[in-house]
């Protein structure tokens, strides 16, 4: 509900006089709650602050209630495909008939894409088995004294939240309300002096409702996901290309895949680089990374234009300081401290 005004502002600018047909519909918001009364925070509807998404799992109700359910049941349609719209991978495009077929070959109700997880998927779900079938398990569910296990060595597929199911099928599971979606308890603070609880379903749990689902294994160019301002670097620099026909975003052919079998781990701090003003303010021009490994970045840093980063790198500027990366400037397996204003001609004199 944060965004759907912006949403129908960008669709009728954009598709307006296009030949398209854009459906849109709003998802609800769910009041949050104290933690220690488990009393709702809203005394009305009028301030968004104290209301909250209810999780991608609401789609599903939203959806029906929209009435557009039912009206693509009558235009002859038979599956719906849903993403998350941080999802940039998420799309069906000339390279997905493969994909397409195996979703109507397959007659399954419900089917939720699945990928091979590497080192970076730490922020999602994975599936794990039970004895009455499949369900989702999200990282925010396990235990502090299990995060250990929480690793891609024991769990080797990701939830990408890409789901394809059958509309009838849904239209049924929604009427009879026996969608079971598991529900998460998130716990936040209001303006830093009270807890309060922020409740959601994740949307990928509803494979166990349907006893017709299976999970598929996709691409990995199927899931680039866009939750952080680290993430949208990554997709944003010379790592990824995007492909004129369908706009799918694939990985640069000339990143060394065999030197490099993983994207590179980037962190960035929230306090100094968190929003995406604080992001555009700092990267004047973003650096080339096709050989980079992995990137920390911290404090009142600054990179200016044609900089290139390899190796492994760590740029941590103090308390009251800053650090400026200037235009040209190639920086290779260093750790960069205090308060420097680097200059091109004396950047050898700084090592690990």
């Amino acid at each position: 509900f944060h965004t759907h005004k912006k949403t129908l502002e960008i669709v009728k600018a954009k598709y307006e006089h296009k030949a398209v047909k854009i459906y849109t519909f709003l998802q609800s918001s769910f009041p949050r709650i104290y933690k220690d009364t488990l009393l709702p925070v809203p005394r009305d509807h009028h301030d968004d602050k104290e209301w909250s998404p209810p999780g991608s799992g609401n789609v599903f109700v939203s959806f029906y209630r929209s009435g557009l359910l039912e009206k693509f049941i009558s235009m002859g349609k038979e599956y719906v495909f849903i993403s998350n719209v941080e999802n940039l991978g998420g799309i069906v495009g000339h390279k997905n008939f493969r994909l397409l077929n195996e979703v109507f070959s397959s007659k399954r109700d419900f089917i939720l894409e699945v990928t091979e997880r590497i080192s970076t998927d730490i922020e999602g779900g994975i599936l794990v088995k039970r004895k009455d079938g499949v369900t989702l398990m999200e990282l925010s569910q396990v235990p502090r004294h299990k995060l250990s296990l929480f690793k891609p060595a024991l769990f080797k597929y990701w939830n990408t939240n890409n789901m394809w199911l059958n509309l009838k099928s849904l239209l049924e599971h929604v009427k009879n309300k026996d969608l079971q979606l598991q529900v998460i308890a998130h716990s936040r603070w209001i303006d830093g002096k009270r807890h309060y609880l922020q409740l959601e379903s994740p949307a990928g749990s509803a494979i166990q409702s349907f006893k017709n689902s299976e999970a598929l294994v996709i691409p990995k160019h199927r899931y680039r996901e866009v939750k952080t301002t680290a993430s949208l670097f990554l997709l944003q620099s010379n790592l990824f290309t995007i492909d004129a026909r369908d706009g799918h975003i694939l990985l640069n052919p000339k990143r060394d895949t065999v030197a490099f079998p993983d994207l590179p781990v980037v962190k960035f701090s929230k306090q100094d680089l968190g929003h995406m003003d604080q992001y555009m303010e700092k990267f004047k021009h973003l650096p080339d990374i096709l050989e980079l490994e992995h990137l920390t970045v911290s404090g009142s840093v600054t990179f200016g234009t044609n900089v290139v980063l390899k190796g492994t790198i760590i740029i941590v500027a103090e308390f009251g300081s800053a650090i400026h990366i200037p235009d040209g400037t190639t920086i290779e397996n260093k750790i960069i401290t205090g308060e420097l204003n680097i200059l091109e001609h004396y950047l050898s004199l700084i090592h690990i």
